[in-house]
C-alpha cells in the first residue's frame, strides 16, 4: 500500500508493507471465535516526491541530503497516524 505525506513543503509517497491481516471471527460458539490478527507495519520506504501535475520524481536525491532525517520523521509520523482500510491488506481465511 502507499501513503502520501508532506515534509519540507513537498509531498512524498511511501510504500508500506504490512503483515497479513486475519479478520476476527465473532459468531458461533466462543471456542470458535478469535480476535483479528496482523496488519502491523513491517517495513516502509520513501519512494517519490510528488509535484502537482508532474510525473513522480525519485526521492533518493533528497534522502541522501541533510534533509533526510526530517523526511524520515514525517514519513514515520504519517505511517503511525494512518488508519488502514482493511481492503489494503492480504487476508488469510
Amino acid at each position: 500500500m502507499y501513503i502520501e505525506f508532506n515534509a519540507l513543503g513537498l509531498s512524498f509517497c511511501a510504500e508500506v508493507k504490512a503483515s497479513r491481516f486475519i479478520p476476527a471471527s465473532v459468531c458461533g460458539l466462543p471456542e470458535n471465535s478469535y480476535p483479528a490478527e496482523g496488519g502491523e507495519i513491517e517495513e516502509w520506504e520513501v519512494l517519490d516526491v510528488l509535484i502537482d501535475g508532474a510525473e513522480p520524481i525519485d526521492a533518493l536525491f533528497l534522502l541522501n541530503s541533510t534533509s533526510a532525517d526530517q523526511i524520515e520523521q514525517a514519513a514515520y509520523e504519517a505511517i503511525a497516524a494512518y488508519q488502514p482500510d482493511y481492503d489494503d491488506f492480504d487476508y488469510d481465511f
